[in-house]
């Protein structure tokens, strides 16, 4: 229903237009009228109309004053005048303000609705043209989030060429040339005590805060982790982007409890194509975070955490050689950090992970052949029990992992640390296998969610994420991966199927249609009606009538 204001300095032709015109019957609704400008301003202003009619002589402000203060404040609600004066130049004024509707007295009632319903007709088309560009800002915006992060991931990893990334950077609005180029790696966890589930991360609108700095792209990577690219004219504004990007972090995991973090620096490079090698080293540091009980912060040239005091759990120095009882002891408390790098780890991080883990221990340490066996048993078996957690048999992780071999003669650390690369590198590929198991079971979890909730108008992807408990990010590519369309397609085409099946089994009009699909706004139900269908309400109706008449004909 479109609110009107009614501005007139006589009595008797204000009190004819309020009582001729059935206002509620005819999709009006008069909100407010006064006698001249001065005293109608602030009540337009407080009532916010869709249309102004208002008189152009009066006095105190006349119509075309109080039309240019309205077009000014209020610039989308439409001004019809009403002019006693056949003079050119109050229309040639009036035109120069932007008033929609220009009508000379005397006006009767069926000439001022009828030019009403026109008003009424512009305002319903510029609305469904203001839907039409915030459902398609909206779609783009998250068809352009998903093929920004797969471009930034293939440009990190080092997967495209100079000219691939200059053309699709371009395409996606990305301009990546710089003097300088830097890796910031970045993942919370939570407390061992409360492991989540992969890809939960209650740091998750750290990346929205991060990525709308200027100088600095990012993305979420599977388990959660952020991978953020930070780009500068110079070294001075490298380091200051790398500090305000950083401070987001500490404020926002600040008020996370229960949770740890970590991130990564990798070093400064100056070319687009080094920018994979800031992003392995940065990895390598990255992977030791699974041997700490809490957060670090770790940067590339130094041996140790930004805080130096902290050590990994387990930590030992190669001086130091462990008997065989008290090696056995030591490797019993890193058992839980083999576990965490199991359940949150990725591919890339296995080699790192595996390195850290030998020197750890010490070279010397390992010169013990009992102590060698003993580890190769240990992480067989802690993988083994992992994926049998993970719902794999017995058969099937020794088709995957082999099989533990005591009599396998592991001479060196080298070798230790290559036979831990197996058996780590096999056990996640069976674990992104089951987590793509879950993947599905989540996504269809979500979509019996919207299934279940799709008529409520304030269904988002934020809430059914939350139902089904991952971020939203992580719901969104899931989503789109597992069943080939975006969460506002699938919604749209839920609540569409549910509009038209009420069209054929109801007398219900289109705006109660509307209401009882999801949409509020029946302008927008309209739109989106028409923009998926190509026909609106109306003719779809005339469509099934003239069906089932041709039904009834044969």
């Amino acid at each position: 229903m479109l609110k009107v204001f009614l501005v007139e300095d006589e009595f008797i032709i204000r009190e004819a237009i309020r009582k001729t015109i059935n206002w509620e019957q005819e999709g009006f609704e008069l909100t407010g009228e006064a006698g001249d400008g001065e005293k109608a301003y602030p009540m337009i202003l407080k009532s916010r109309p869709d249309i102004l009619i208002t008189d152009i002589r009066m006095p105190f402000m006349d119509g075309l004053e109080l039309s240019r203060l309205v077009r000014g404040s209020l610039p989308e609600t439409k001004i019809i005048i009403l002019s006693g004066y056949d003079d050119f130049s109050y229309a040639r004024e009036a035109i120069s303000i932007g008033i929609t509707e220009y009508l000379l007295k005397p006006v009767t009632g069926a000439k001022l609705l009828e030019t009403m319903k026109k008003v009424g007709a512009d305002i319903a088309a510029e609305r469904e043209k203001e839907n039409y560009r915030a459902i398609y800002e909206k779609e783009h915006e998250e068809r352009m989030r998903l093929e920004r992060s797969e471009f930034l991931k293939n440009v990190i990893s080092g997967k495209y060429t100079m000219t691939q990334i200059m053309e699709t950077g371009r395409e996606l609005d990305i301009h990546l040339t710089a003097a300088y180029y830097q890796i910031l790696l970045f993942q919370s966890l939570a407390r061992k005590e409360k492991r989540p589930e992969r890809g939960d991360n209650p740091g998750d609108d750290i990346a929205d805060q991060i990525c709308a700095l200027p100088g600095i792209l990012c993305y979420e990577q599977v388990g959660g982790a952020l991978c953020i690219l930070l780009t500068a004219a110079d070294v001075a504004s490298m380091e200051q982007n790398r500090e305000v990007a950083m401070r987001v972090i500490r404020e926002d995991m600040a008020e996370q409890e229960g949770y740890i973090y970590f991130t990564s620096v990798g070093p400064v490079v100056e070319r687009i194509s080094e920018i994979a090698q800031s992003y392995h080293l940065a990895g390598q540091m990255f992977a030791r975070r699974f041997l700490y009980d809490e957060g670090h912060e770790f940067v590339y040239g130094s041996d140790e955490p930004a805080d130096s005091s902290a050590e990994p759990a387990g930590k030992n120095k190669e001086s130091e050689v462990l008997s065989d009882r008290n090696a056995a002891e030591f490797w019993q408390m890193d058992r839980t950090y083999i576990l965490s790098f199991l359940a949150s780890g990725d591919a890339e991080d296995v080699n790192a992970f595996c390195h850290t883990i030998v020197r750890n221990v010490g070279v010397k340490n390992l010169s013990s052949f009992i102590f060698r066996q003993y580890i190769m048993m240990d992480v067989y078996l802690t993988c083994s029990t992992f994926l049998s957690n993970c719902g794999y048999t017995k058969s099937e992780i020794a088709a995957a992992c082999g099989t533990y071999d005591p009599g396998k003669m592991l001479d060196t650390s080298t070798e230790v640390e290559k036979q831990l690369k197996q058996y780590f590198s096999a056990a996640l590929v069976m674990r992104d296998k089951s987590s793509d198991t879950r993947s599905l079971s989540l996504t269809q979890e979500a979509e019996q969610y919207i299934q279940r909730h799709f008529t409520e108008n304030d269904l988002s992807l934020g809430k059914v994420a939350g139902a089904i408990g991952v971020s939203p990010n992580h719901l969104s590519h899931m989503f789109s991966q597992k069943t080939g369309h975006t969460f506002v397609e699938y919604l749209t085409q839920l609540r569409l199927d549910y509009a038209r099946n009420l069209m054929k089994t109801t007398d219900l009009t289109s705006a109660e249609i509307g209401v009882k699909a999801g949409y509020s706004d029946a302008h927008y139900f309209y739109y989106i009606f028409k923009k998926t269908l190509n026909m609106t309400p109306k003719e779809y109706r005339n469509s099934i009538a003239g069906s089932a008449g041709a039904a009834d004909g044969k």
